[in-house]
């Protein structure tokens, strides 16, 4: 994937988050956040979610991400779980994949940090929408050395 494609990709991430009332934030993780991306790296993204098992059946939330507006369209998809984050890795065309995590608030948690969470935004953590400063709070705390949870 591009730095062009990333960005497209990212924008169209991020304007679906905003609209989405239950949605609190997105991040990007991995190898795009850290600014180490390849041609052939997926882009990487963390949704903080109200209800993340809600994302986790029918799959009809993804067309309202509007990848199509862009010149994409979903070509497959595979569900992963990871303790109390899963994901969707969304094969696009032109090739493209996308890892969307879905976490609930409590993987934001500061009393105590996660320590998987700890791993993730020390390792390249870049927030994209915060609607409501959970994230902001997540980096500060483990910035300020919060002792991680088991």
């Amino acid at each position: 994937m591009s730095p062009e494609i990333y960005r497209v990709l990212t924008a169209r991430l991020a304007a679906w988050v905003s609209r989405q009332p239950n949605l609190r934030a997105l991040a990007i993780v991995g190898s795009w956040a850290r600014g180490n991306a390849r041609p052939e790296s997926d882009l990487d993204c963390i949704v903080i979610a109200d209800e993340p098992k809600g994302y986790r059946g029918d799959l009809g939330w993804l067309a309202t991400i509007a990848f199509q507006d862009a010149g994409y369209r979903v070509v497959s998809s595979n569900c992963a779980a990871y303790g109390q984050v899963w994901s969707w890795h969304v094969g696009l065309e032109p090739e493209a994949e996308v890892e969307i995590s879905f976490a609930p608030p409590e993987w934001a948690s500061i009393d105590p940090v996660d320590a998987g969470t700890e791993r993730i935004v020390k390792d390249a953590f870049q927030i994209v929408i915060d609607k409501n400063g959970i994230l902001e709070a997540l980096v500060a705390g483990v910035a300020a050395g919060r002792p991680p949870s088991a």
